[in-house]
């Protein structure tokens, strides 16, 4: 990134930072701010030796430990980190030292061939918001999110907001909550492997038998499933462009070029402009040919859609049971 656009991004993280401090101090019981307490520590051991329950220590631990009164707090200061990394992410193609198509990082993302977005923000931007079971960084036994925080402490960075990036490197605390993640990922993958795999192997085994005849019923066995595949008998795949006639007046000029005129004319073309026209002199072929051009069309309508229709033969079960198998691997409920 340009030096403008990362002092940019300080700036952004720097005043998200003050704010969620800033809402953390007022929603605190009594008032209690820990991150200007000077005398925390004194604070800690004071409440310890004496165990009196009406010190302001125990009322915050009170506040924080129960999920119902930092369920609140909690999504609060997620919306606060959510607003800022929807600030700085404006940054990731205005703020690079090469744009597109100079960037190759940026080359490989676009054209497809590997990689996202989301990796080149975590790269240059910040690794953001680290999430284990949908909530932030939850207390240790101790209070602590990690040994190196103060106890209690709720700023986005004890809570497992990760300003860093991979491109200037991490500090070992956001390391450890970056592997926290990434050790929750490994584990939900591999126990939703063997679920998504059983169920894609009960839908292969109920919906193999199902496909579309010769004439175009949906059939499982000798059961009817449909009289027509998807109640119209249309190849979703063949038909992108079916209705979609958009598509053909934006590039008209580029299939204009491309075609050819198979019939040959009985004098040379001298001139694509026509200024005026003599019914006399139009050539007997040519005006039959102009009134076959409405048959012609419906021919050519017709044929668009018989090649839009399912093929006998389609195995239309097994392809519904991997169009719900593949996502299910990847789908976080």
């Amino acid at each position: 990134m340009s030096a403008d656009a990362d002092r940019c991004r300080h700036a952004i993280f720097a005043e998200g930072n003050a704010a969620a401090l800033a809402y953390q101090s007022l929603a605190c019981p009594d008032g209690f701010d820990m991150q200007k307490s000077k005398s925390f520590d004194a604070l800690v051991s004071n409440a310890e030796n004496a165990k009196d329950a009406t010190h302001p220590l125990f009322n915050i631990e009170d506040f924080y430990f129960n999920e119902n009164k930092t369920g609140i707090l909690d999504k609060k200061m997620r919306g606060f980190m959510n607003d800022v990394s929807t600030r700085v992410a404006p940054l990731l193609e205005s703020g690079m030292l090469k744009r597109f198509p100079a960037n190759n990082m940026v080359d490989i993302i676009m054209s497809g061939s590997k990689g996202s977005m989301v990796n080149l923000g975590q790269i240059s931007l910040a690794l953001g918001q680290q999430e284990l079971e949908g909530k932030r960084v939850p207390f240790m036994m101790s209070g602590k999110t990690l040994p190196c925080f103060r106890k209690l402490e709720m700023c986005p960075s004890a809570g497992g907001f990760i300003f860093e990036r991979f491109l200037t490197g991490i500090n070992p605390a956001t390391f450890f909550f970056h592997s926290m993640a990434g050790r929750e990922g490994l584990i939900d993958t591999a126990i939703k492997t063997a679920n998504s795999g059983y169920l894609q192997r009960c839908l292969a085994k109920h919906l193999e038998s199902v496909y579309v005849r010769n004439d175009r019923k949906v059939m499982s066995g000798d059961r009817i499933v449909q009289f027509k595949f998807g109640d119209d008998g249309l190849d979703i795949t063949k038909c992108s462009y079916l209705k979609n006639f958009d598509f053909y007046m934006q590039n008209f000029d580029h299939f204009k070029k491309s075609s050819r005129i198979e019939d040959e004319l009985d004098t040379p073309a001298t001139s694509n402009n026509s200024y005026g026209y003599d019914a006399d002199l139009i050539p007997e072929d040519y005006a039959e040919s102009i009134k076959k051009l409405p048959v012609h069309l419906a021919n050519f309508m017709y044929n668009r859609f018989i090649n839009s229709l399912t093929n006998p033969g389609h195995a239309v079960g097994i392809i519904a049971a991997q169009s719900i198998g593949e996502p299910s691997t990847t789908d976080d409920s």
